[in-house]
């Protein structure tokens, strides 16, 4: 497995190959690194998509309105500390969701359609799913090093024309470089993701996610002044993918769509996973 420097220097060459030097430095020089999930039976990490959950006694499994949420994946931070050290060193993170029937998009996405739990190093014991909650298939993960590139939608750059057409083409290819650098096939790539630039179809979730965790409504009837504002206050806050899971044969979002969860840095860094906001997106 190539590190993030490797990586990095693997995506600069790649792209003036595929777009020339001007344009090919443009992209690259925004890369971010970030760490891909990989479904692999035979990993023997505690890291995970479904299963049981490890609880610490007394905590309860999250439910909203009495409706037990379905637990999405567990994460070995000490695992996944090898690779990235933007979260806490140690401890279990839980994702949990309202299932389909229950809609989190129908909850006015007040805080209580999803929960992102950290259970500290031996406070956690074997949980079972509570009666009467949806349970996903458990299936073990790998994590390994990815460099992302932005979404052609981000919209970070305005692309158009030829330019937009080579753009597209090179970011599909990269993409399908980088399953070949980091050991996993392109039908594997299932865009299940840590750190990095989300994988966007309409446009970047974070201002979605910052107008909305502020319980802000009507964002399409912001005067322009106003939107300037809030727009400048999402870039200030740098939101990062705390988890961003894709459609595969298990998770289907929608339409072939995604799930971000994802925090502003200084509450990432402050460990607040309690503020983890919530954003779906589909075709």
């Amino acid at each position: 497995m190539l590190n993030p420097e490797q990586l990095r220097a693997d995506l600069v060459e790649f792209a003036r190959a595929e777009l020339g030097e001007t344009l090919g430095d443009r992209i690259t020089a925004v890369a971010k690194p970030g760490v891909r999930l990989v479904v692999d039976e035979t990993s023997s990490g505690r890291s995970r998509f479904g299963g049981a959950g490890e609880l610490p006694p007394g905590v309860e499994w999250p439910a909203t309105q009495g409706v037990p949420m379905v637990l999405l994946a567990v994460l070995d931070l000490a695992e996944l500390g090898e690779l990235w050290d933007g979260f806490p060193p140690s401890g279990l993170l839980h994702f949990f969701c309202l299932n389909e029937e229950y809609d989190v998009w129908g909850l006015d996405r007040r805080w209580d359609g999803w929960r992102v739990l950290h259970v500290p190093d031996g406070t956690g014991v074997p949980t079972a799913v509570p009666d009467g909650a949806m349970t996903m298939p458990l299936r073990p993960v790998r994590f390994a090093h990815v460099c992302t590139v932005p979404s052609l939608d981000d919209g970070l750059f305005q692309w158009h024309g030829p330019e937009r057409r080579l753009v597209a083409d090179f970011v599909r290819a990269w993409r399908v470089r980088s399953a070949e650098l980091g050991g996993w096939s392109e039908e594997e790539d299932d865009e299940h993701q840590i750190g990095g630039w989300p994988t966007v179809i309409n446009g970047s979730p974070w201002w979605y996610a910052h107008f909305e965790s502020l319980e802000l409504t009507a964002a399409g009837e912001l005067s322009e002044e106003a939107r300037a504002e809030h727009e400048r206050q999402t870039e200030e806050e740098n939101w990062q993918i705390v988890l961003q899971l894709g459609t595969d044969g298990i998770f289907n979002w929608a339409d072939g769509g995604l799930i971000y969860f994802g925090l502003p840095e200084k509450l990432l860094r402050a460990g607040r996973f309690d503020r983890t906001w919530a954003e779906m997106d589909s075709c």
